[in-house]
């Protein structure tokens, strides 16, 4: 197990590996997680919303997906997908739930091998299928 115990230093590159002093890697072992983070509310003295930041980035399939993507560099730099979406939603298109489920096991999948960029395509492309879907 790891130590807790990392300060956060500079929020404008808020890792929440660091704060528990993990490794940056999809596969989390939540029971670990679980462990340090309630440790670091026992002993914390300042920086609790960090924590519980970072907590909520990692214990999350789909947030600890992102934040590997946007630590790795990845973004839609063209808006490809923007405009995908932005198709779709123009054309008021009923959105399934299983192409959701199905989005979000590509975020997954990629994720656990470490393919950033389609990683991310993934996780943007279902926060736009969930906004259509709720509208």
């Amino acid at each position: 197990m790891k130590k807790a115990g990392v300060v956060v230093e500079n929020l404008s590159a808020f890792n929440p590996f660091k704060v528990f002093g993990l490794d940056e890697v999809f596969e989390v072992n939540k029971g670990e997680l679980d462990s340090l983070y309630f440790q670091m509310l026992r002993t914390c003295k300042s920086g609790l919303e960090e924590v519980n930041e970072a907590y909520n980035d990692l214990i999350d399939d789909e947030k600890r997906a992102k934040t590997l993507c946007q630590l790795n560099g990845h973004k839609d730099p063209d808006g490809a997908l923007a405009k995908e979406m932005l198709e779709l939603f123009m054309k008021k298109e009923k959105i399934d739930q299983g192409v959701i489920d199905g989005c979000r096991s590509r975020v997954i999948e990629y994720s656990k091998s470490q393919d950033w960029a389609q990683a991310w395509y993934y996780i943007q492309r279902l926060s736009y299928l969930r906004r259509i879907a709720s509208e």
